[in-house]
């Protein structure tokens, strides 16, 4: 009974080591693979950032340029309670995007997270708001806190806005 028990202990550690030297050379395999590609993007970033400020489409809007209006969509995930959203600023006269999208739009939720409210940037008035297909009723709309809208208890929730220089 010693004796197998032995045995069996002795198999049990050989394997043991034989799974983490297994391990091991996949750890360091991938590991090459993982800095194989950090490299590989790192240039063709470098080659992006290079060929984008050789196009003419490619336009940044610089802070002191004022834009006649912009939209804006928040997807709020998770329902009541979560306060995880998703952003998107965007032109509505030509095609693109407007960055960082925090600065574009100012999205805050109260205590319990059942109502959040969604606005333009300063110096800009909300204009429209649609809420899950249903637009909100300019009335409705406040000057501090923009479209002031409750969480609904489903996977997520939409806010698309309109917002137009002062």
């Amino acid at each position: 009974m010693k004796k197998s028990f032995f045995i069996l202990t002795v198999i049990t550690c050989l394997s043991l080591s034989f799974f983490i030297n297994q391990q091991i050379k996949k750890d360091k395999y991938q590991d090459h693979v993982i800095n194989d590609l950090q490299e590989q993007l790192t240039t063709l970033l470098i080659n992006e950032k290079a060929s984008n400020e050789n196009n003419d489409w490619f336009q940044e809007v610089k802070e002191e340029e004022k834009l006649d209006k912009y939209g804006a969509s928040v997807l709020q995930i998770g329902g009541e309670g979560s306060k995880f959203t998703q952003l998107q600023a965007y032109l509505l006269s030509e095609q693109g995007y407007l960055f960082p999208q925090e600065e574009w739009i100012l999205v805050s939720f109260n205590t319990p997270g059942d109502l959040m409210s969604v606005n333009c940037r300063e110096g800009y008035r909300l204009s429209e708001c649609i809420y899950n297909e249903d637009k909100i009723s300019p009335s409705e709309i406040d000057d501090f806190w923009g479209c002031r809208v409750p969480v609904k208890h489903q996977i997520n929730n939409s806010v698309h806005i309109t917002c137009i220089a002062n």
